[in-house]
């Protein structure tokens, strides 16, 4: 026989080993009706209940999202060219948005932003950084593409 713990919580005990130590709370949730169209072939495909799929795909976007903020505090870190970089972005735009900025443009350039290196770095993607950038702050090109070279050079 299963104990559920429930303090303060569903009055029904979940069914299924993946789920009978797990405390739970109920809510309600609206989606699109083709959403819960394809959930619902998801979780009957795969023998998973409806709360199974919904919890596993949000704990999926949790972890993805506590991740991207790991990845961003190491892209910031003192000495690195990426953080040279965002220390000059930083006068344009926020600190979130200079770290996202570089992290997308990297991913398009096929660079690492942890180990950016200011010789593998392209005339291009400094542009494009620049062209991002002036799109944010509406600074003028020639001030935005100076504060990066320069962030690049180490200077």
């Amino acid at each position: 026989m299963r104990i559920c713990k429930n303090i303060n919580m569903s009055p029904r005990c979940p069914i299924g080993d993946k789920v009978a130590d797990k405390r739970f709370r109920r809510t309600t949730i609206e989606m699109p009706e083709e959403i819960y169209k394809r959930i619902k072939a998801l979780a009957i495909d795969k023998d998973m209940t409806l709360r199974e799929i919904i919890t596993e795909a949000l704990e999926e976007k949790i972890e993805k999202e506590e991740g991207s903020e790991r990845d961003k505090e190491r892209v910031i870190r003192s000495g690195t060219v990426s953080s040279r970089l965002i220390k000059a972005m930083k006068r344009f735009v926020t600190q979130d948005a200079a770290i996202t900025l570089l992290i997308r443009k990297c991913e398009k350039y096929g660079y690492d932003p942890i180990y950016l290196e200011e010789e593998n770095l392209s005339e291009d993607f400094i542009k494009s950084l620049c062209s991002s950038m002036m799109y944010l702050s509406h600074e003028s090109e020639d001030i935005c593409y100076e504060a990066l070279k320069s962030a690049v050079e180490g200077e």
